[in-house]
């Protein structure tokens, strides 16, 4: 299936399943409080369907491999990101991880000439992975208030809107095989696990989560390879190896800074 048919049935049966959810545990609060909040939960809407759109696709023109270890840069993104908003002063160990996960990104196309579908595969897995930066602040420092069921639907129905018009709306053509998958793909791998980064940005930084999150890298890698038998080219294992690099860093160095305040 297109990128774009897989996003819009998905976004489609997981509003499904989150307004189920929502009448049976939370029925009464889906209720936006503010204009204010409004706006941010279209941004946070828009953000989440590029994002899951341009992740799709990077796999489609690339591989498992590529896509995964290009959006996971968005916790160096957030790192960078983040200070701003929170007006604090830009730390420049942070910039020097940045550069390192840039120089893993570029280890990945190394191989690949300009214009290739590796590197096309990169340049969409980048975007991907600034519009959920964007979308996981937006979550933590404007919407943080709100239940995560109602602001993943929401973010869902947007996303959904704008797949409408691009999206071949013939359910009956996709046969039983995509259906299932696509089931699948709704229940077990988008609403649980979105459900959870959106209640966990309640409590911790956005920058954190995106850290943990990093683990689904060399998950996604060996899985691919085993399922698919994608190539383990050296170029993507090193690329791969300084953005984990790069990203437990800073997680080892976020827990010994949360240690010592709370000492």
């Amino acid at each position: 299936m297109d990128a774009i048919n897989i996003i819009f049935y998905r976004s489609f049966l997981s509003c499904v399943v989150l307004l189920i959810a929502i009448m049976i545990f939370i029925p009464g609060q889906m209720k936006i409080r503010k204009r204010k909040d409004l706006l941010f939960i279209i941004l946070s809407g828009i953000c989440f369907g590029i994002h899951l759109f341009t992740y799709f696709k990077a796999i489609q023109v690339s591989s498992v491999g590529i896509g995964v270890i290009s959006l996971f840069t968005f916790p160096m993104i957030t790192t960078i990101i983040e200070p701003f908003i929170l007006k604090q002063k830009i730390q420049i160990k942070n910039i020097l991880l940045g550069l390192i996960v840039l120089v893993g990104v570029f280890f990945i196309v190394y191989d690949s000439g300009f214009g290739s579908d590796d590197y096309l595969g990169i340049v969409l897995g980048v975007v991907s992975a600034f519009t959920y930066s964007l979308r996981n602040l937006f979550q933590k420092y404007w919407l943080s208030d709100y239940s995560p069921l109602s602001i993943l639907f929401y973010q869902l129905v947007i996303t959904f809107l704008m797949m409408l018009p691009f999206a071949d709306r013939h359910i009956v053509q996709l046969g039983k095989d995509n259906l299932g998958y696509l089931i699948l793909l709704t229940i077990v791998f988008t609403v649980i696990p979105h459900l959870a980064v959106v209640e966990t940005l309640k409590k911790f930084e956005a920058r954190s989560v995106g850290l943990i999150l990093t683990l689904q890298v060399p998950y996604a890698i060996v899985l691919a390879y085993i399922a698919f038998n994608e190539e383990l080219k050296l170029s993507i294992v090193l690329g791969g190896l300084l953005v984990i690099g790069a990203v437990a860093y800073e997680t080892i160095t976020l827990k010994i800074k949360n240690r010592k305040s709370t000492k």
